[in-house]
């Protein structure tokens, strides 16, 4: 019996892992009054925003890692704590759609390549 609970709450606490993807939307309202100047800012801040969810990745997997190393002592419980999410990648997915909907009204309004 007590198995059961065991494994309802390893469940809840698998699902809990990691933080919920926060994608920029591929469109947005004001897309038709921007400026060559303003696509090109906004561009540089998506390749920013990517560099970050890189690192993010890196850190995630780092600690994948190390728990994983150490599950096999604990047993179970340290697989608990994996991050296995798909939020980085939903975010990057995302940031890439935005960089080239981005690309398109430049090209429409014929910015000067960068």
């Amino acid at each position: 019996m007590q198995l059961k609970y065991i494994l309802a709450l390893s469940l809840i606490l698998v699902a809990c892992g990691g933080r919920p993807p926060n994608p920029v939307l591929t469109s947005q309202p004001d897309d038709a009054k921007l400026t060559c100047a303003q696509i090109g800012a906004e561009k540089v801040s998506l390749e920013h925003r990517a560099y970050e969810l890189s690192i993010e990745e890196y850190e995630r997997d780092q600690k994948n890692i190390i728990i994983a190393s150490v599950g096999w002592i604990l047993l179970f419980i340290p697989y608990l704590l994996l991050e296995n999410s798909e939020t980085i990648d939903i975010e990057n997915a995302a940031l890439y759609h935005r960089s080239q909907e981005l690309t398109k009204i430049a090209e429409r309004l014929g910015c000067p390549a960068e």
